[in-house]
């Protein structure tokens, strides 16, 4: 099949899938969001039903159509403000503004961090220069703990009003030990509750598996 040379990598299968089993219940349609990748990890363009099956319950679907994925997301940006030594480097700084820039092209973006407490820094949008002026004031000089998990548990609650097609939470963290009052397992349960995708982006030190290892155990 030929590689897709654009920036999209995702496409959205319609699907008619059985709805629940009660008397006179009818078949609905059902959206998938699927990303295909080739071995070189190339996004594949060409893709028809054919090339797809989808199983519910121990049963076959059909397959209605297939195409390109137009759908914007909903991103909640989680960056550690602190990253470990409370001086994010200039690396650091530049590669989230470009990465959050990226994002904001197409979708809405939202800015958080955690590297003192959890803290919206700026709502959803695509304002590019908004999120510029957001990222410049947002790091901090504090090392007292990362707060993931609660920034998490906020990013899900902004989302769940939005009722966004396709809400996805992006983590960027580093090795300083957690301190959130929350714990994963309940985090967990609210991200699958929300059919939140969650992605995780860990920044160690030059030396970093030690310390990556030794605050494993403290994540609650």
């Amino acid at each position: 099949m030929p590689r897709n040379s654009g920036a999209a990598v995702s496409i959205l299968i319609a699907v008619i899938l059985g709805a629940p089993s009660f008397a006179g219940a009818q078949n609905a349609e059902w959206q998938v969001f699927v990303t295909v990748l080739g071995a070189d990890g190339t996004p594949l363009e060409g893709l028809t039903t054919d090339h797809f099956a989808v199983r519910e319950g121990g049963r076959d679907r059909t397959v209605l159509r297939v195409e390109p994925l137009q759908t914007p997301m909903h991103v909640a940006v989680l960056v550690d403000s602190s990253v470990g030594n409370g001086r994010p480097d200039d690396a650091y700084r530049s590669g989230i503004a470009a990465f959050v820039e990226r994002l904001a092209s197409l979708n809405a973006v939202a800015l958080y961090t955690f590297g003192d407490r959890a803290t919206r820094v700026t709502g959803f949008t695509q304002d590019i220069p908004q999120l510029r002026a957001a990222m410049a004031g947002m790091y901090s000089a504090s090392v007292g703990g990362s707060y993931l998990i609660d920034a998490m548990e906020l990013a899900i609650h902004d989302l769940k009003p939005l009722e966004s097609p396709r809400p996805v939470i992006v983590a960027v963290s580093s090795e300083v030990a957690e301190a959130s009052k929350k714990t994963a397992g309940a985090v967990i349960k609210l991200l699958i509750a929300n059919t939140t995708a969650f992605h995780a982006i860990t920044v160690a030190s030059a030396t970093g598996s030690g310390a990556a290892a030794a605050i494993t155990n403290n994540i609650p």
